[in-house]
């Protein structure tokens, strides 16, 4: 008998070893340090080979690269937080839940972003944030991220619970360098105050047929992602809270209760894990976007008569990679909407002078791909077609595009920066010097290249470029003014009949007028104006509009041809008076001082200053 009793005894051992065995213990038992406690996790055929559904990398590896790790601050439980008993053994092995469900026995949270877990030590009454400084820039992290008002945010309303549309979940270390690098940059930074909420600033019309707001699409991350997925078509306004949205022409929603401003700063702008159920990004996959197709729109209100509206479509080429830089960087106008007004017949040029058609600001992409300006000459006269536009392809990178070979490809590539100013605040300042100099720029330009211009790309000679391109607007900005196109202050409502409204006969079939021309030279001073690197997106391009620009306020008469007057131009500059300084607009402070000299350097074609000749390239 009684050795019967110890047999069923050890026989009842073995079967709850066995139980003990697949795991029926709960993971917060045992150890000192969260790896010690996490270790459950990954031992007894649990979790030791889970995949993270965003990189695709094993998740107990990934965190144990994690600060969550090493500084002992975070294991499996404190935010998955499963239940006693987990795992229940018997409903794992015979085809239960063992997650359960909320509420029910050995419930674990799967998803502790989406269950606001992240909240229990970031929060923002409890925060474990700081401020942190990256190359001498530093940051109040807890305020970027929750603050409210008048400033942006990363975590908006459409990105509370939703920390992994930045964060990798489990390893939230790895990215933390280029995290720092794009919270200190002029792109995702959060510091500049707003006087516009615009969430609010969207359509209920579709790119190709608004005639209101649309800011939303590039402003706000949200709208960016819902245009650039709807093959640039949709412009909604972000909904408020209870849903409603700001969409023109409803306007059902002036103020917002909503008092979050989202920004385009987060990482999932860029980035996407490509997972149709989930919009997380910390995989740090780019986000797919095709060639940009832009819609640009003129509206015009005559006397007595209805809205009327032009619309002009522009397909760019594909830039691989980097067609998700295209669609913010192509303009709100270019200066072909200005003859396509014309044409219609929008510009009222008897009674009050028209609205001025601007570019908005830093219209690099549409530069880059000589899209951009009011042209004065058929296309061929241009350059349109740049080297720096297919950069990518010459560096065997194509598939990047230029603006991510550029700007990314150096060892601080979230600053997004080709050229650097010490940080992103101070970007009027001089270059101090040029990330991508040896990466990207020393591979075309290096002494005794066959390149048009061979001189390595420092900082020193990126300096006297950009100097001589600033002093060539500002020429421009003189020259409008002194000729009485516009006002002190260079506003696009002014003179634009300044010199009459005979029909240009450079304008060939289309019969511009001298009107629209005029209106040109100052879209093509507000477009260079507003692109800090217009010198060397395009360096020919922007030469060439400028040349025409002044040439055209000189040497306005129906017969204006191209380069025909190289005295009358090289005069014109020379003796411009420069206007007063610091002359600040959207961000940007030309503080000087320039000189006619390097306005003559930068505009004419192969520069004799004892020519008093200023040839167009």
């Amino acid at each position: 008998m009684v050795s019967r009793i110890i047999a069923a005894s050890s026989l009842l051992a073995a079967f709850l070893l066995a139980l003990a065995g697949c795991g029926e213990k709960t993971v917060t038992a045992g150890g000192s340090t969260k790896l010690a406690q996490s270790e459950a996790c990954f031992n007894n055929n649990c979790h030791q080979n889970a995949v993270s559904p965003g990189t695709g990398k094993n998740i107990a590896e990934e965190w144990k690269l994690s600060v969550h790790n090493t500084s002992n601050a975070a294991g499996c439980a404190d935010c998955h937080e499963p239940e006693a008993g987990h795992p229940n053994s018997c409903s794992r092995c015979h085809g239960g839940t063992p997650s359960g469900t909320p509420g029910s026995a050995n419930h674990v949270s799967r998803n502790p972003d989406t269950d606001g877990k992240c909240d229990k030590c970031h929060a923002k009454s409890n925060g474990v944030f700081n401020t942190t400084a990256y190359d001498a820039v530093a940051r109040d992290t807890k305020f970027i991220h929750f603050s409210t008002g008048r400033r942006a945010v990363y975590v908006a309303t459409n990105y509370k619970h939703y920390c992994r549309k930045c964060h990798n979940p489990h390893d939230t270390t790895t990215a933390k360098t280029m995290l720092q690098q794009w919270s200190r940059s002029a792109m995702g930074g959060t510091a500049l105050p707003s006087t516009t909420d615009f969430k609010t600033r969207g359509s209920a019309l579709t790119a190709s047929a608004n005639y209101g707001n649309f800011c939303v699409r590039c402003h706000t991350s949200t709208g960016f992602i819902n245009f650039v997925s709807s093959g640039f078509m949709t412009v909604h306004a972000l909904p408020d809270l209870d849903g409603v949205r700001n969409d023109y022409p409803v306007n059902a929603r002036a103020t917002y209760q909503d008092t979050t401003r989202e920004p385009t700063a987060a990482c999932d702008t860029c980035h996407s894990d490509g997972r149709s159920n989930d919009g997380s990004a910390y995989s740090g996959r780019l986000r797919s976007v095709p060639a940009a197709s832009i819609w640009y729109m003129y509206s015009s209100h005559p006397a007595g008569a209805p809205l009327i509206r032009a619309s002009l479509n522009i397909q760019y080429d594909s830039l691989g990679n980097s067609n998700v830089c295209m669609p913010c960087h192509a303009g709100r106008e270019v200066g072909e909407m200005i003859k396509t007004a014309d044409k219609l017949g929008l510009f009222d040029y008897n009674g009050s002078n028209p609205g001025g058609i601007s570019p908005h600001d830093f219209a690099s992409g549409a530069n880059l791909q000589g899209r951009s300006g009011f042209q004065f000459f058929a296309d061929s006269m241009y350059a349109v077609n740049p080297t720096h536009k297919n950069v990518g392809a010459a560096l065997n990178m194509a598939s990047k595009g230029a603006c991510i070979v550029c700007h990314m490809t150096n060892d601080r590539p979230h600053y997004v920066l080709a050229a650097s100013w010490g940080n992103a605040g101070t970007v009027s300042d001089s270059i101090k010097d040029m990330p991508s100099e040896q990466q990207v720029c020393s591979k075309c330009h290096y002494a005794g290249s066959t390149v048009a211009d061979p001189r390595p790309r420092t900082a020193a000679f990126m300096n006297a470029e950009r100097d001589s391109y600033r002093a060539a607007v500002l020429v421009l900005n003189a020259l409008l003014k002194s000729y009485g196109v516009n006002g002190s202050g260079v506003s696009p409502n002014n003179n634009w009949k300044k010199f009459g409204n005979y029909t240009v006969a450079a304008s060939g079939t289309s019969k511009i007028r001298a009107g629209a021309y005029t209106m040109g030279a100052y879209f093509n001073y507000s477009l260079f104006f507003n692109d800090p690197a217009g010198y060397t997106h395009n360096p020919i391009y922007s030469k060439q509009l400028i040349y025409d620009s002044i040439d055209w306020l000189v040497n306005n008469n129906q017969n204006f041809t191209a380069g025909a007057n190289p005295g009358t131009v090289y005069t014109a500059i020379h003796t411009a008076t420069m206007p007063t300084l610091p002359l600040t607009g959207s961000g940007l402070t030309y503080s000087g001082p320039y000189n006619t000299e390097q306005a003559l350097n930068f505009i004419c074609k192969n520069y004799d200053s004892s020519s008093g000749m200023c040839y167009r390239w």
